[in-house]
């Protein structure tokens, strides 16, 4: 506000969206797993966009092949997160969902699979100590691949989102 930039403080919902106007752009981020009807979320934002715009969503990807995997170990379902998570989404729920309201799928990407570290013997989930190291190396990794060539690091989230793997799902969608 100090800067002359218009700020708007309240809880983002069907009746504030349409006040807001329209954009070329809109992102909702780890927001749906939050709120009991993502789908009236997800057309309020979408009201909200110029044909053509485009929608940008990140969401965690719970219930994913790494997590089954870890629970076959015995390993408990640690992002089980009632009654904050409400909703569960995979890249195929999420993918269904938007094309359902009108949208189309252009690009998917993730966040690296932290479950990978648990499932090669680094059970992190309730040790504080061994989590920080497993993000540390994570941190590491994505740092030497920026570092590197910038797109290397997007074309392994890619892949891995391609695959259905990866910490949280990001799904980018254009309106018709």
């Amino acid at each position: 506000r100090d800067l002359g930039v218009l700020v708007t403080h309240a809880m983002f919902d069907n009746s504030l969206a349409p006040t807001l106007g329209k954009f070329d752009a809109v992102t909702l981020t780890n927001m749906l797993e939050h709120v009991p009807a993502p789908i009236h979320l997800l057309q309020a934002a979408i009201e909200m966009l110029d044909s053509g715009g485009l929608l940008c969503v990140t969401a965690p990807n719970d219930y994913n092949a790494l997590q089954s995997a870890l629970r076959s170990k015995g390993v408990r379902p640690w992002w089980l997160a009632p009654p904050h998570h409400l909703n569960y989404f995979s890249f195929a729920s999420l993918s269904r969902l938007l094309a359902r309201l009108g949208l189309q799928e252009l690009a998917r990407s993730t966040s690296f699979p932290m479950e990978i570290f648990a499932l090669m013997g680094d059970i992190y989930i309730d040790d504080p100590v061994l989590g920080r190291a497993c993000h540390l190396k994570r941190i590491a990794l994505d740092q030497s691949l920026a570092a590197q060539n910038g797109a290397a690091r997007q074309r392994l989230y890619c892949a891995l989102a391609s695959a259905g793997f990866g910490r949280e799902i990001t799904i980018v969608a254009q309106k018709p």
